[in-house]
């Protein structure tokens, strides 16, 4: 599943801040249209991918 493949990459510390920020956002995408949040797996993202996140989620979905 992609969702997997976006996870383990950006819960890893070594992975490339450009990448993390690209995979944040496609896994924001993916919750938004499933109308899902973690706040979980959130937390043990790295921070670039949580911005990323957050960004995404509070300019699509504000509620």
């Amino acid at each position: 599943m992609a969702l997997n493949a976006l996870l383990s990459i950006v819960l890893d510390p070594h992975s490339e801040p450009f990448i993390n920020d690209v995979c944040g956002e496609s896994i924001a995408r993916i919750w938004v249209n499933r109308n899902y949040f973690n706040l979980e797996i959130y937390k043990k993202m790295n921070s670039s991918a949580r911005l990323e996140v957050r960004d995404y989620i509070i300019g699509t979905k504000p509620e």
